[in-house]
């Protein structure tokens, strides 16, 4: 992607705001926003399509989404046509593809639980009678809280009731399909295509080991008689292989979350500079908001947050220059035909109507001038913040002391027990004994909306 195409932002729908693109799709970007009518993220596939016959069966192909219910499948809450473009609003997930979680270091039963998890979710789809039909690691979503996603439908297909889906052809990604998709391209079972997908992408989360080689060898049965019929018939004989020896302690749910915190944080410093180019100054401040609240220790982010007054005083200013040089350029064509019309005697009455029109037209130009500077004083508060999104200071095991306070300040200890919220920056923390003389203390520094711990010594209570 181009830094060109990565400024460009997405043209919204009403009602939906602050976009972040979160990924790349076969057909089109798709963006994470905010639905403000029920106040709730979304995920939005925008695919651009200009013939209006595909853009009615891209509808369709969301309709079919639309009607699987399972917990594995995203689900798909509307989808309609907007300026020659097919707009699919989903459930959001946050989570890594398979394919970036492959590519960092996993224990044996982590790899064994997560092949587990690709092969039951599949036998849920085919249980339905639907078949993926472009099977691939990247086409996984492994979700920061443990599920696993079948993500990218467009080229599925109901089996059951023979109804094509919009891609009808051979579609693929070659690397996982099957044989005779290549061979034959129509008349194939795709559910058993599915399974030999499914078999080299098991194969290949097990590292391609071959003491799996034999147990593997149903799914990849190049001949689609003899291979399996189902991801059920695949689950049950890959469970019957179970000879690791697993401790059930599983470190790849840890992994996904750090890598989609990650990979989102990177995706919303993105979606905030695009903002701020285009001044949507409110939408790019809650989205560095909530790239601290995943990363607290973000330089980049703590950076833009501090230029916003800086950059919003600055985009005021250009549009103010701006203005008033629309403003000047305006009188100074007036001034010239003013001068011109008074050198035509011909056409003098004529020249002096219009003057007036083109002089009371500069008067209304100047008070609607006047009117948005009125309107666009600065605000050293870019946008209103939650108090959820307040720096806070956990103080723990705070025993029988006299007093505590904060910056000088004598503090409640119950609050401090509970949270103190506090502003970004520095802030000393004092314990003082019965005697009123200090026995600890301590430097805490806060970031933007960051919750922070501090355990007192069990050492300094000899002190009292």
């Amino acid at each position: 992607m181009s830094w060109t195409e990565a400024m460009v932002i997405p043209d919204l729908p009403k009602g939906f705001s602050h976009p972040v693109r979160i990924g790349e799709g076969a057909f089109g970007s798709v963006y994470r926003a905010h639905q403000w009518a029920l106040d709730r993220h979304v995920a939005i596939k925008i695919i651009h399509e200009s013939d209006s016959k595909k853009r009615k069966e891209l509808l369709n192909e969301a309709k079919i989404q639309a009607s699987i219910a399972l917990k594995c499948i995203p689900q798909v809450y509307d989808a309609f046509e907007r300026k020659k473009c097919v707009y699919i609003i989903m459930q959001w997930i946050k989570g890594v593809s398979l394919k970036t979680l492959l590519e960092n270091k996993l224990l044996a039963q982590d790899r064994f639980q997560l092949a587990q998890k690709v092969l039951l979710s599949l036998s849920e789809l085919h249980a339905l009678s639907f078949a993926h039909r472009d099977l691939k690691p990247s086409n996984i979503l492994i979700a920061s809280t443990g599920e696993c996603y079948l993500i990218d439908f467009g080229f599925s297909k109901e089996v059951k009731g023979l109804q094509n889906s919009t891609f009808n052809k051979t579609q693929g990604t070659p690397a996982y399909m099957a044989p005779e998709v290549w061979l034959r391209g129509e008349g194939v079972d795709h559910i058993r295509a599915d399974v030999y997908s499914a078999g080299k992408i098991v194969s290949e989360i097990l590292e391609h080991d071959d003491s799996y080689t034999n147990s593997l060898s149903p799914l990849l049965e190049e001949n689609p008689e003899k291979r399996l019929r189902s991801a059920k018939e695949a689950l049950e004989c890959f469970s019957e292989i179970n000879s690791v020896s697993v401790d059930n302690h599983y470190t790849w749910p840890q992994t996904v979350q750090t890598l989609s915190n990650q990979n989102f944080s990177h995706c919303l410093m993105l979606a905030a500079k695009q903002l701020m180019y285009t001044a949507r100054f409110d939408e790019a401040y809650l989205l560095v908001v909530e790239c601290l609240e995943i990363d607290p220790e973000n330089t980049e982010a703590l950076k833009i947050i501090n230029s916003f007054s800086g950059s919003k005083k600055k985009h005021i200013l250009k549009r103010r220059v701006s203005l008033t040089g629309a403003f000047l350029t305006l009188i100074a064509l007036l001034l010239l035909s003013f001068f011109a019309g008074k050198q035509s005697v011909k056409h003098e009455s004529v020249s002096i109507d219009k003057e007036k029109e083109r002089i009371s037209l500069g008067e209304t130009y100047s008070q609607k001038v006047t009117s948005i500077r009125e309107r666009m004083p600065f605000r050293s508060d870019p946008v209103r913040v939650s108090k959820s999104l307040t720096s806070v200071l956990y103080v723990n095991n705070l025993e029988d002391w006299n007093r505590v306070t904060v910056n000088q300040t004598t503090v409640n200890k119950e609050k401090l027990l509970s949270g103190l919220k506090l502003e970004q920056g520095s802030h000393l923390v004092r314990i003082f004994n019965k005697t009123d003389t200090m026995i600890w203390e301590k430097q805490v520094t806060l970031l933007p909306f960051q919750n922070k711990t501090v355990r007192v010594p069990s050492s300094i209570q000899v002190q009292q």
